[in-house]
């Protein structure tokens, strides 16, 4: 779907994707997981060329990409299994001695990120079905947070939960591009992309037909052109030299 598309994600910041369903912006965020290849083009981290052939690949050190997708139930937890076991499973590796998992390494870590997302420790040895909505969506966010990623992507992650969590996950958003995380980011809820971006891309037919940023980025410019329209003075809103 995507064609031509391209991006520059810095640390600190909080790039936003805007688009109409079906655009291109689920193949791209799949591609930076890893999820599906791309038939050209290169991706590059750290100023670095790699290759993503799996989420395996996107979550090494040092690489350190996660993804929180766009459905929590489906695709990001395994609901009969606990929160700690959920949270750990994309490192449980770090936590092995012998070939066995030290469970009270991981129970510690596990802790420190619950906290962190404010989801009650219970999730330690409760099953993820038992929480509701929000709080299952905090833990798929305290999983890359254990992981220690330097690129998150978020893809509708406020969706389906209540107002307070929504603010609770916008801080924790922010919190994560202040130490220095970088932050790719698409919503169908565009004043959170207004409000909480740097800057908004906007996708069209898997083609960038926007960079928003400033006193540009409105709600009203960004669905104008989501929906095809070419906005007037449509040159990025910053050079590679103004990025970094």
């Amino acid at each position: 779907m995507l064609d031509g598309f391209s991006i520059d994600l810095w640390p600190g910041e909080i790039i936003g994707i805007a688009g109409l369903e079906g655009m291109g912006q689920r193949d791209l965020f799949f591609s930076l997981f890893g999820m599906t290849t791309p038939t050209s083009g290169t991706i590059l981290v750290g100023g670095k060329s790699v290759t993503l052939k799996s989420p395996r690949d996107a979550i090494r050190k040092d690489i350190g990409i996660s993804l929180v997708p766009e459905e929590r139930k489906t695709e990001a937890l395994a609901l009969t299994m606990t929160g700690r076991e959920n949270v750990s499973l994309p490192i449980i590796d770090r936590f092995k001695r012998l070939g066995l998992v030290d469970i009270t390494r991981e129970s510690a870590a596990v802790a420190r990120v619950l906290d962190l997302v404010q989801v009650d420790r219970r999730a330690l040895y409760s099953a993820c079905s038992v929480f509701s909505g929000g709080n299952q969506q905090k833990l798929v966010i305290a999983k890359w947070l254990l992981t220690e990623s330097r690129i998150l992507l978020l893809y509708d992650p406020t969706r389906g939960v209540d107002v307070g969590t929504k603010a609770e996950i916008y801080i924790l958003i922010r919190e994560f591009a202040k130490a220095g995380g970088a932050v790719l980011f698409h919503s169908t809820d565009v004043p959170e992309l207004v409000n909480l971006c740097d800057e908004v891309k906007v996708i069209y037919r898997g083609r960038e037909v926007a960079a928003l940023s400033d006193d540009r980025l409105t709600e009203n410019n960004i669905m104008r052109a989501a929906l095809g329209e070419t906005l007037e003075n449509n040159a990025p809103s910053r050079t590679p030299e103004q990025a970094e």
